[in-house]
């Protein structure tokens, strides 16, 4: 049996394990647009993801190319950094 975590050399030096994909939404992001105007928006975007992608950094996780638009972010664990429990490292940066 194979933890999340494991990972399986599949030869030829190409390994292949699971990874966890950990995908954030801002709530209502239409409408801090509405009430706040495109640039404060942006500025609370911004902090917003910069909060989010802290926390993953904190439980190594990685954020996804592309993976920051507006209020959504999207990160992944046990890639590229190999982990032992990638699901519990999504767990506590989403917390």
């Amino acid at each position: 049996m194979r933890g999340p975590g494991a990972k399986v050399d599949i030869g030829d030096g190409v390994e292949q394990r699971l990874i966890t994909v950990l995908k954030t939404e801002l709530s209502h992001a239409d409408r801090l647009i509405e009430q706040f105007g495109e640039d404060r928006a942006l500025e609370l975007f911004t902090a917003y993801q910069t909060a989010v992608e802290d926390a993953v950094n904190r439980y190594d996780g990685a954020i996804a190319i592309g993976g920051r638009v507006g209020g959504v972010v999207i990160a992944s664990f046990n890639w590229p950094k190999a982990q032992e429990d990638p699901c519990d490292q999504a767990i506590l940066a989403a917390l």
